[in-house]
């Protein structure tokens, strides 16, 4: 009998959904997202070709003839409105077989069919849900047998599609084996379309693999592809271990993309790592320049929360960070995050105290969110 994704057990759905967000947001967070970072308020962090194109609700059907039983043959369905169902203990990806007998050959259509089809209902919890157990099923065979990792990762490189791309990339970043890095690099790094590219970065930015450092540093050198760029820029690995002259490439081509690269969530991004990638208070002018002149507001507001990340203390740090909470005109969401780091840097002065309380207060007063402003007043 049928089981409806639905009904899975407390751990498997939790699983499953887990899972099934990397086709809503895909790899969205990055490891620094800068909170409030626009002026409409919301998070203003990359967000994959895979969560805003939408997709073709008709295509989802597919599934039904592609996402099969390996014991029972039973199709299970997926069009939108329908019986999300697999068969009692199926698993497309991985089958218990005897040992002298070969597992079937991967093939990851039911997954991006899946993926399609959640993407066209994103309020179809069932959809959701089968996108999430189809990638989790997908994890465990990649896990489970190098020979089918080989042939996901053949099967990145010959997709051209960026939601495909992209919904692949978010299994294989998953995976962390030598193989996927390598693969990753190469294909980030060589002649692949832009969208081949983007996903490979993807995979490496959830591996916050090292050796994409150079990859990313040379695309943002080079390549002028928005979505490739945002990528690189999330590719970057944390700065722990690095050598004073590579910690200096790193923030001369953050700096670069600061000052020319004309698409505002490149250079919010890139103000921001400048924040996490200083090495001292030198390093912060061109943040404390952006706060202070740059045209967009969502830059501006990357750069308070990279002071906040910084952790500077220093009186230039705190002087641009009241001036910025105090320009009436300000967008909103600058001075939200300008108050924020401030709050982060205390004990402050007393010009940059009562700048604090009186934005606090008149915070508090128009009911804003769950910061208690009344028991983190920066002291002295």
């Amino acid at each position: 009998m049928a089981k409806p994704v639905a009904q899975l057990g407390a751990r498997e759905a939790a699983i499953a959904g887990g899972l099934a967000a990397f086709f809503a947001v895909g790899f969205a967070g990055g490891r620094l997202t800068a909170p409030l970072a626009d002026a409409s308020g919301a998070a203003r962090d990359w967000t994959p070709p895979a969560a805003v194109r939408g997709g073709d609700a008709s295509d989802a059907t597919e599934v039904a003839t592609r996402v099969t039983s390996p014991r029972s043959g039973a199709a299970s369905r997926a069009g939108c409105g329908h019986d999300h169902s697999l068969p009692e203990g199926a698993d497309p990806f991985v089958t218990e077989v005897e040992a002298d007998a070969e597992r079937p050959p991967l093939d990851v259509g039911p997954l991006l069919a899946a993926a399609r089809a959640s993407r066209a209902a994103p309020d179809d919890h069932d959809a959701q849900q089968l996108a999430g157990v189809l990638a989790h099923s997908l994890v465990r065979r990649l896990l489970a047998d190098p020979t089918a990792l080989e042939e996901a990762l053949a099967q990145l490189a010959r997709l051209h599609d960026p939601d495909e791309l992209a919904d692949l990339a978010a299994v294989l970043g998953q995976i962390r084996d030598p193989e996927v890095e390598a693969a990753a690099l190469a294909l980030a790094g060589g002649a692949g379309t832009a969208a081949q590219r983007t996903a490979a970065l993807h995979i490496l930015d959830a591996l916050d693999a090292p050796a994409a450092r150079e990859v990313a540093l040379s695309i943002l050198a080079n390549e002028t592809d928005r979505e490739l760029r945002r990528a690189a820029l999330h590719a970057i690995p944390e700065p722990e271990g690095i050598g004073t002259a590579d910690a200096a490439s790193v923030t001369a081509t953050l700096v670069a993309t600061l000052a020319n690269d004309p698409d505002e969530e490149a250079a919010r991004r890139a103000v921001v790592l400048l924040g996490r990638w200083r090495r001292d208070d030198s390093d912060l002018a061109p943040v404390l320049h952006a706060l202070s002149n740059d045209p967009r507001a969502g830059v501006r507001a990357g750069a308070a929360f990279a002071l906040e990340v910084a952790g500077a203390r220093s009186p230039s740090v705190v002087t641009e960070l009241a001036a910025a909470l105090t320009r009436e005109d300000e967008d909103p969401v600058v001075r939200e995050n300008a108050w924020r780091a401030l709050s982060a840097l205390s004990p402050l002065p007393d010009d940059a105290r009562r700048a604090w309380r009186a934005y606090a207060d008149a915070r508090q007063a128009e009911g804003e969110g769950s910061f208690d402003a009344a028991e983190s007043i920066p002291s002295e």
